[in-house]
């Protein structure tokens, strides 16, 4: 029993990784006691005590496999929910803190403004409101099972930049290549694209002073190219991963999930994101 509280208490503090090299270990430690218990007892072959002992190993080698596979495995499922409500609440908190906070600071300017027609302030509390709207729209969308395939994710993306651009009077066109079939995305590689692109979109709306964007997709050797092309002005790349605008999350994201990211810009030609991964 204190070998088993021992144990129990010990998988609590270890990883997945450590449990099963700890499940290996013990299943050596008890085919070695059959070793030295044949040695001990002089089991020789083909008796009956030799067969025993070796079939009372093997049980035993059975049982714990048995018990340690089924424990990492809820190990592992508790270890996914908990990373599941860690992003949730990460991007909540991306996402809706800023917004939020400036809804509040609106607010209380509103009440005690005489004016506040003359700071456009009723118009700013609604977009803002509005934002916040669409961040738990997304949040939502992304811990969805039912949009776990490419194909929800490119119209995810196509719809929610056709609607931010047209909304600010920037021309919007997308030229995307449908997939034969369904091709399921992994959560995190799936939730990574969706995010990058919006935070692209809002960079572009928000720095790029650009009148077009152009969204493509298209398919080759089992990988999917996504770009998002605007006409703006271009950016500093080294001075903006200093300085935010998005890009270090871009950079973070793109880098967890493997993602083969470009980001060519020009002064003249405007910029160019683009994306490459394994599908």
């Amino acid at each position: 029993m204190a070998v088993m509280l021992f144990l129990y208490n010990y998988f609590n503090r270890r990883t997945v990784l450590n449990i099963a090299r700890i499940q290996w270990f013990v299943m050596g430690m008890i085919f070695l006691l059959f070793v030295i218990l044949n040695g001990l007892y002089l089991f020789e072959w083909p008796s009956f005590d030799y067969f025993m002992s070796f079939l009372i190993s093997m049980v035993l080698l059975i049982i714990f496999h048995l018990v340690i596979t089924r424990y990492i495995s809820q190990k592992q499922a508790t270890l996914e929910k908990q990373e599941i409500r860690n992003k949730i609440s990460r991007d909540l908190h991306d996402d809706l803190a800023s917004t939020l906070g400036s809804i509040s600071i609106y607010s209380n300017t509103l009440e005690f403004t005489k004016n506040a027609q003359d700071f456009n302030l009723p118009k700013k509390i609604a977009g803002l409101s509005q934002m916040a709207l669409q961040s738990i729209s997304d949040i939502i969308w992304m811990t969805a099972p039912r949009n776990d395939t490419l194909q929800s994710l490119i119209s995810k993306l196509n719809s929610m930049m056709y609607e931010l651009f047209e909304d600010n009077k920037i021309q919007f066109v997308s030229a995307i290549q449908v997939p034969d079939k369904e091709i399921v995305v992994e959560e995190k590689l799936r939730n990574n694209v969706f995010l990058i692109l919006k935070e692209a979109a809002h960079n572009i709306l928000k720095h790029a002073q650009a009148k077009r964007v152009v969204f493509e997709v298209k398919f080759l050797n089992n990988f999917c190219f996504i770009s998002l092309n605007d006409n703006g002005k271009g950016i500093d790349v080294a001075g903006n991963i200093s300085s935010g605008n998005g890009l270090i999350n871009i950079r973070a994201r793109a880098l967890e999930s493997g993602i083969d990211l470009t980001i060519n810009t020009n002064e003249q030609k405007g910029t160019t994101i683009g994306l490459r991964f394994k599908i």
